[in-house]
C-alpha cells in the first residue's frame, strides 16, 4: 500500500470514527443534560457538543491538508495548529459563559466527551493507518 492509499484510507477511517462517534455522544448528553439541567442544561450541551463538533470539523480538514505536506512539515503543522485551536476554544467558552440561559456544567460536560472521543478516535485511526505500516508483522523497529 502506497503513501497516498494510506492517507486515503486514513481519511474516510477518521470522518467515519468521528460521525459514528457525535452520533452515539449527542443524543446521550443531550438527553441527560435535559433530565439533570433542565432547558439550561440543555442548552448548554447542545452549544458544548456544537464547539466540539466545529473543533472537531476544523481539526479534521487540518489534518487531510497536512497529509499532503512534506512529512518534516506535519508535527510543525499539526501542533501549530493544536496551539491555535485551544486559545480558539478557550476564548469561545470563555465568551459564552457570560450568557446567562446556559448551564456551563453541561456545555463543559458535553464538551469534553465529544472533544474526548474525537480525539480518541483520531488517535485509533492513526495508529491503525500508520503505525502498522511502518514495521512488517513480527518484526519490531530495531531491526
Amino acid at each position: 500500500m502506497n503513501v497516498g492509499e494510506l492517507k486515503e484510507k486514513f481519511a474516510k477511517s477518521l470522518i467515519r470514527s468521528m460521525i459514528i462517534a457525535a452520533l452515539i455522544i449527542t443524543p446521550v448528553m443531550l438527553v441527560i443534560s435535559g433530565v439533570f439541567g433542565k432547558w439550561r442544561g440543555l442548552a448548554g450541551a447542545g452549544v458544548g457538543l456544537f464547539i466540539a463538533g466545529i473543533h472537531s470539523f476544523v481539526a479534521l480538514r487540518i489534518v487531510i491538508w497536512a497529509l499532503g505536506k512534506p512529512p518534516q512539515m506535519l508535527p510543525m503543522v499539526l501542533l501549530g495548529s493544536y496551539a491555535v485551536r485551544i486559545m480558539a476554544i478557550a476564548a469561545i467558552i470563555y465568551g459564552v459563559h457570560f450568557i446567562k440561559a446556559l448551564d456551563m456544567i453541561w456545555l463543559l460536560l458535553s464538551f469534553l466527551a465529544l472533544y474526548i472521543a474525537h480525539v480518541a478516535a483520531e488517535m485509533a485511526c492513526a495508529w491503525k493507518s500508520f503505525g502498522f505500516a511502518a514495521t512488517s508483522p513480527g518484526k519490531s523497529r530495531r531491526e
